[in-house]
């Protein structure tokens, strides 16, 4: 019931903006289990009739963080900012699906967030390798 739910929401949104604006999206679904997640994608591009939720655009790391809970949607994100697959200015949608009988989604458009949060991991990576102890 949820997830028909949330696909219906999800498809009339996308359907109401026009599929082809979403094919350089990303697409963070709520983090509950690998098959959960392809289950997602298969749905709803058959719903939609068009192939708009491929590999290449779902964001996926149940695998290495397992379920996250609530924080699923922004663990995701930072894991996708921080090996490089999300950038700045890239667009986000963030499909909302879980806790109870909550459904939702948010349609965001980055900054130079992933921009920030790269050069901090970066200045933070060299700080940590200098303060290593070199025994001689």
């Amino acid at each position: 019931m949820l997830f028909r739910s949330s696909s219906k929401h999800t498809v009339n949104y996308l359907k109401k903006k026009g599929f082809d604006n979403f094919r350089n999206h990303y697409f963070i679904p709520h983090q509950t289990s690998d098959r959960a997640l392809s289950n997602i994608m298969r749905v709803l591009n058959k719903i939609m009739k068009d192939e708009v939720i491929r590999d290449n655009n779902l964001i996926k790391n149940v695998e290495t963080r397992g379920n996250t809970s609530s924080t699923a949607h922004i663990v995701a994100l930072w894991d996708s900012i921080i090996n490089g697959k999300i950038n700045s200015h890239d667009k986000i949608i963030f499909l909302i699906q879980a806790s109870g009988m909550n459904i939702g989604l948010a349609d965001y458009n980055l900054d130079k967030l992933p921009e920030r949060i790269q050069t901090n991991v970066e200045i933070e990576n060299n700080l940590k390798s200098k303060r290593r102890i070199k025994w001689a």
